[in-house]
């Protein structure tokens, strides 16, 4: 987070400090606001575009999505303040365009809020949500209609004014790209689906020109137009494999039916796979630590089928075993833990928590090993937690597979009913009875970072 404080505090200052040599004092507060406004827009939907070297860039697609959510936040925030602090008593480019301009701006500004708010929270299911957000491309347009016909105090000769316009060309050109979807899937043949207590493990037939790492993920849908839409899924075979197996949590909505419709008639499109939770199994690898929960396992399954009987660096794996991954998979990894004499596994009783005791537990001078971590949220910021507590100096790496990152209205409600319990008498029944739900206990502020009460993907 304080990355991205540093980096907003820059923004502003910027933006600030460019608007200030070009406009009057009067004007510094709409025009700073309506280009920040702006330029977020443009920079969310060229991040949106997926472009692998700005992905790579930023540290990885989790990132990149990161940045563009935080993004299309300052865009909200910063048309709200433009739209209050705008002066329609200025000239415009095409006098003729000019109220036409205006007006649009007040309309792009409810329709950002109103899309900013769909995202923000989980009101209404994922798909809905993700085709919600294609409306984002022709809202980006009115947005650049009216910033550049409605009543501007920006010069056309200045920095700003030209900067704009070539964010707006980028934004326009990326919307297109998204839209247009260039890169053609590759089709590959399901081999074997083997349903686990809940989960779904499928194996497909690799093509020899798809590679990949251990570690990263395909972007995966099924020629179903029920299944159509593209999710992302870890890859938990071997680059070197024939095979590439896929084990899939059937919690949400989307891999309930992926579980419940896909059979060995269905084709699998592979859209791309990318990702920067990249394994080291080479004999020269540092020693590594790895802490996962569920199917978080993975991307280690990936590494430990590359991984051969080598005198490398140790690896030592804290696993927290789902039921809904049944016993094969614990089964699975204590073969691996007699084969390979530079694995060590270590398996948490059930319902019990990561504690600095289970990182104790580990080999001399762990302390020096880098910490790979994939999981629940709750078990990454323990993890983290207690390896720097306990003297851990080596990198951390993690990978966040929730693209939409938004938070369940149950838990908005009983967090904000530790401030209003009033409010919260008189919207509980309401809520439950529309969509439902129930709500977790009131102020619970620990359920915001994995709220999932609503929708699920």
């Amino acid at each position: 987070m304080r990355t991205l404080y540093i980096a907003a505090a820059l923004f502003i200052s910027a933006h600030l400090a460019l608007t200030f040599s070009s406009v009057s004092a009067s004007e510094i507060l709409s025009a700073s606001t309506g280009i920040i406004a702006f330029n977020c827009m443009a920079l969310s939907l060229i991040l949106a575009a997926r472009w692998r070297w700005l992905d790579a860039l930023l540290g990885g697609p989790d990132k990149s999505y990161q940045w563009h959510r935080w993004l299309g936040y300052g865009a909200v925030i910063g048309s709200l303040g433009h739209w209050v602090s705008a002066d329609d008593a200025l000239p415009s480019i095409v006098p003729a365009l000019g109220d036409a301009a205006g007006d649009s701006g007040e309309f792009a500004v409810l329709s950002l809020l109103l899309l900013g708010l769909i995202s923000a929270l989980k009101i209404i299911p994922y798909h809905w949500w993700k085709k919600s957000h294609l409306l984002m491309g022709p809202l980006f347009l009115v947005l650049v209609f009216h910033s550049f016909f409605s009543q501007s105090p920006i010069p056309m000769d200045s920095f700003l004014w030209w900067n704009q316009l070539n964010l707006a060309v980028l934004g326009v050109i990326a919307w297109m790209f998204t839209l247009v979807n260039l890169t053609r899937p590759t089709k590959l043949h399901i081999k074997h689906i083997h349903h686990l207590p809940g989960a779904i493990d499928i194996r497909l037939q690799k093509p020899a020109g798809l590679k990949f790492k251990a570690g990263q993920f395909a972007s995966i849908s099924v020629d179903n137009s029920a299944l159509s839409e593209a999710h992302p899924f870890t890859i938990a075979s071997s680059p070197d494999s024939d095979e590439l197996r896929l084990v899939i949590n059937t919690a949400g909505d989307y891999t309930r039916r992926l579980a419940a419709e896909l059979t060995l008639m269905h084709k699998i499109n592979c859209h791309s796979i990318s990702g920067s939770f990249v394994i080291p199994t080479a004999v020269n690898r540092k020693r590594q630590i790895w802490v996962a929960a569920g199917v978080g396992i993975t991307p280690f399954l990936a590494a430990l089928e590359s991984l051969q009987s080598d005198n490398g660096a140790m690896i030592e794996l804290i696993y927290a075993p789902s039921e809904a991954l049944g016993s094969q998979m614990v089964e699975q990894l204590q073969q691996y833990a007699k084969e390979l004499p530079q694995f060590s596994l270590q398996l948490l009783p059930k319902q019990q928590r990561l504690q600095a005791q289970h990182f104790n537990a580990l080999t001399e001078d762990w302390q020096t090993a880098q910490l790979l971590l994939c999981g629940g949220d709750n078990l990454k910021q323990s993890a983290r937690k207690l390896y720097l507590q306990g003297g851990g100096k080596a990198a951390i790496k993690d990978e966040s597979f929730d693209f939409r990152n938004a938070i369940a209205l149950a838990v908005l409600i009983s967090y904000a009913a530790a401030k209003l319990p009033v409010i919260y008498k008189i919207l509980s029944p309401i809520v439950k009875k529309l969509l439902a739900i129930k709500l977790p206990p009131k102020g619970s502020i620990e359920w915001i970072k994995n709220a999932n009460f609503v929708t699920r993907r």
